[in-house]
C-alpha cells in the first residue's frame, strides 16, 4: 500500500460510514488478532515473561496489556534496550517493529517484542513520511530550526484540515514471529496561531521537537483541544495489498472522549491497543 495515494476519507469531508460486509470486513479485523493469539503456544512451556527492546516503561505497559489479553494474563513485560541498537529506518512500523523483537530475541533467549510507530502527514496535495530530527546526521542549525517551523506552521495550521495518520505496529518473537497492527487516522481542524506557537515552544522546551516524529505532543494536544472531528482505527490487513485509492471512510467515527484517549495510549505507547477493542 503506497500511502501517498491514501484515501477519499482522509483527503474529503467525513461522509457515514458504509454498510460492513460482515462475512469480509470483519474477518480482516481479526485476523491480526488470529495471528497474535497463535503465539500463545509459544509461551505455553517458557517462563511467562518477555522482553521489550526499548528503554520506555510505557511501551512495556503498552505491550504487556495486549499479551495478557490475547495470550496469558500471567505474563510481564520487562525492559531490555539492547546497547549500540540502531533501528532501521523504514516507513513500515511493523518491519521495524519485527526487527526490534528479533535483536532482543537473539540477545536474551527470551520471548521478545518490539514496537514502532510511523507518523504521515497530509501536505494538501500528498503524503508526507515525517522522521525524527534527532536522526538528522548532524546538529540543526538555528536556520535549519527556522526553516522546520515554518513547514510545520504550513501543515498544522495553514491546511483546512490537519489530516495525519500514525502507523502502529508490535511483534513477538520466540521462535515463531507474530506481527499485529493497525493505522490510527485522524481529521482534525488545523491549530490557531497562538496555539501552534505555543504548541512549538512547549515541544522546543521538552526537547520533544528533535525525539518526536511529530515535533510534539500531537496527538495529545489535538485530543485536548477538541480539535478531532473524526477518528478512525484502521486494521493493517484492510490497507494490505491494495493499490491505489483506498476507501477507508467505513472505518471512521466522530471522535468521542474514549476514542481520543484511545488514540493518545496507542500513539503514545507505540503499541496497536486499539485491537484490543475489536
Amino acid at each position: 500500500m503506497v500511502f501517498t495515494e491514501l484515501c477519499p476519507s482522509i483527503t474529503h469531508s467525513y461522509e457515514p460510514p458504509h454498510v460492513l460486509k460482515l462475512n469480509e470486513e470483519r474477518l480482516l479485523e481479526q485476523d491480526a488478532w488470529k495471528r497474535l493469539t497463535s503465539a500463545r503456544d509459544l509461551f505455553e512451556y517458557a517462563q511467562m515473561v518477555a522482553s521489550m527492546n526499548t528503554g520506555s516503561a510505557k511501551k512495556c505497559e503498552g505491550a504487556q496489556r495486549i499479551m495478557q489479553q490475547r495470550i496469558n494474563p500471567e505474563i510481564g513485560v520487562y525492559q531490555c534496550p539492547l546497547p549500540g541498537y540502531k533501528e532501521p529506518l523504514s516507513s513500515s512500523a511493523r518491519k521495524t517493529a519485527l526487527d526490534k523483537a528479533r535483536m532482543a530475541h537473539e540477545a536474551t533467549g527470551k520471548p521478545s517484542v518490539g514496537s514502532d510507530a510511523v507518523f504521515w502527514i497530509w501536505d494538501g496535495k500528498q503524503w508526507n513520511w515525517q522522521t525524527k530530527l534527532e536522526r538528522q546526521d548532524h546538529e540543526l542549525s538555528n536556520e535549519e530550526i527556522v526553516q522546520e517551523i515554518r513547514r510545520l506552521h504550513f501543515l498544522y495550521v495553514e491546511q483546512e484540515r490537519l489530516k495525519c495518520v500514525w502507523d502502529v505496529a508490535m511483534a513477538i518473537v520466540n521462535g515463531g514471529e507474530n506481527v499485529a497492527s493497525h493505522y490510527v487516522v485522524i481529521d482534525a481542524e488545523p491549530m490557531e496561531e497562538q496555539e501552534f506557537w505555543a504548541f512549538i515552544n512547549e515541544s522546543l522546551a521538552s526537547g520533544m521537537f528533535y525525539n518526536s516524529n511529530s515535533r510534539g505532543c500531537l496527538i495529545e494536544f489535538l485530543v485536548s483541544h477538541n480539535k478531532i472531528k473524526n477518528i478512525g482505527f484502521v486494521p493493517f490487513e484492510y490497507m494490505h495489498g491494495k493499490q491505489g485509492i483506498v476507501d477507508v471512510r467505513q472505518w471512521m467515527q466522530k471522535c468521542t472522549p474514549h476514542l481520543g484517549q484511545l488514540a493518545i495510549s496507542c500513539i503514545d505507547k507505540t503499541t496497536p491497543e486499539a485491537i484490543t477493542e475489536w
